[in-house]
């Protein structure tokens, strides 16, 4: 019996699974055998590997001093704004506050984590994990996917270039769906209705189709889970707006989806005690 996790992509969103992870995995002991992560999604998946706190996150990633990154939106002709090494730096000493972490390789996790990137010189989705990469850095395979275009510049690796996986797979459930017996996938990006204003501008329409596309990916690979957390008021936060109070605000709402879920929790735990049986 496995159970696994799938955590989608999503910015500053990302805080959102933190309170998922920190009812269900901190306080109510429940233990995933493999998580799929995209983006945000890959980090906090690694984080919660290495036995961090999701709320000591959370208050060590509110004191990462950034900007807001909306305004990056209007400067193009760079592969990248924020070097991944500074990604990186922000990684390290703001949440981890160790540098331990950067050896880590995926042959040293105890479960199976899934990073998707994607490679942008075969144009191919590319799925980091313990089987394929087992020599390489999750901390770099994490970077990787989180490379937002025009926001962080490109990682370099293995003879080819790589940036976000959202671009190719936001939300990675058909990756682990073979793998796992139940799988909880924690989704931030629901589809908004668009305002006409919004639409009047080459660019609005080019935004709105490219999300309409990948919409419509993410519907179905939202089927292969058996089970979803997610929020309709996700639409109301900026993926790449880094405000302290809005950090909380996600987490509780993270928080308190999970926790009014109360045949999750149940069935979670049921699943649990078919894997000690197993034993």
């Amino acid at each position: 019996m496995k159970i696994g996790l799938v955590l989608s992509g999503g910015g500053i969103k990302g805080a959102y699974h933190l309170g998922v992870l920190q009812y269900l995995c901190h306080e109510n002991k429940i233990e995933f055998d493999t998580i799929a992560g995209t983006s945000i999604g890959s980090i906090v998946g690694m984080l919660h590997e290495i036995g961090i706190e999701p709320k000591l996150v959370k208050d060590r990633f509110k004191n990462i001093k950034l900007n807001s990154l909306t305004v990056l939106w209007n400067s193009i002709g760079r592969a990248g704004l924020i070097s991944s090494d500074t990604l990186k730096e922000l990684i390290l000493k703001g949440v981890l506050e160790s540098e331990e972490t950067d050896l880590m390789k995926f042959k040293d996790l105890n479960k199976d984590i899934y990073v998707t990137a994607t490679d942008l010189i075969s144009g191919k989705l590319k799925i980091f994990s313990k089987k394929t990469d087992p020599e390489f850095s999750v901390l770099h395979s994490t970077l990787a996917s989180s490379s937002y275009p025009m926001v962080f510049s490109p990682v370099e690796a293995n003879d080819t270039i790589y940036t976000d996986g959202g671009i190719m797979n936001n939300f990675p459930a058909d990756i682990i769906r073979d793998k796992v017996d139940y799988s909880l996938g924690v989704f931030l990006s629901p589809l908004t209705i668009s305002k006409k204003e919004q639409l009047k501008s080459s660019r609005g329409v080019a935004s709105r189709v490219i999300q309409l596309q990948g919409a419509s990916e993410d519907l179905k690979r939202l089927k292969l889970c058996n089970e979803i957390i997610t929020s309709r008021d996700l639409v109301n936060f900026n993926s790449f707006e880094y405000d302290s109070e809005k950090i909380d605000a996600l987490y509780e709402m993270g928080y308190n989806d999970a926790k009014s879920n109360t045949q999750l929790l149940k069935t979670l735990k049921q699943l649990q005690r078919y894997k000690r049986m197993e034993l």
